[in-house]
């Protein structure tokens, strides 16, 4: 075997092995690049123990732990609650009736009402008071300024209330 042909013997090895090794090498640091969490995760030595301690309490028998389960109570929206003042009050059917809500923040909220069966509606404006909601006014014309005064009602809501004498004023 001549000088040339040993050369070319041991370079058909080791060059596909350098091929190869430096593919690998790219390849992990591509790796790397794209999970940097990868390199900087750490584990806490506390957590490692190498033999038991006195105070472990090492399991014999396995003893699966059941938590009880618990359902939530299902929560009623806001809507369907005015909703329901809205029939006591107007005496619509709870099939009968339409609502929508144009505002509400929780302490406050609008919308209109309206019978199925009828052509026209009205406006509502209620309130909450202790936390419940009351319909302080529903209707198509100017509320009584007794109905409203409890509430905080914005006077671009409401610009106007009939006071007990009857008489239209502003607020």
């Amino acid at each position: 075997m001549t000088l040339i042909e040993k050369f070319f013997i041991i370079f058909s090895v080791k060059i596909p092995l350098a091929i190869i090794f430096g593919s690998l090498i790219i390849g992990v640091f591509i790796f790397l690049s794209q999970n940097p969490n990868l390199l900087s995760q750490s584990f806490n030595k506390s957590q490692i123990s190498p033999k038991p301690t006195s105070q472990q309490n090492i399991p014999t028998e396995f003893e699966p732990e059941i938590s009880p389960s618990i359902t939530p109570a299902p929560t009623v929206s806001d809507e369907e609650l005015i909703k329901e003042v809205l029939i006591a009050k107007t005496g619509i059917s709870k099939d009968g009736i339409e609502i929508s809500m144009s505002y509400n923040d929780g302490k406050i909220a609008r919308g209109s009402v309206k019978n199925k069966n009828e052509m026209s509606g009205a406006a509502w404006f209620a309130g909450k008071q202790n936390g419940i909601w009351v319909i302080a006014y529903a209707g198509q014309g100017v509320p009584e300024c007794s109905e409203i005064a409890g509430f905080d009602f914005p006077t671009t809501w409401l610009s106007h209330c009939v006071d007990s004498n009857g008489t239209t004023i502003q607020r």
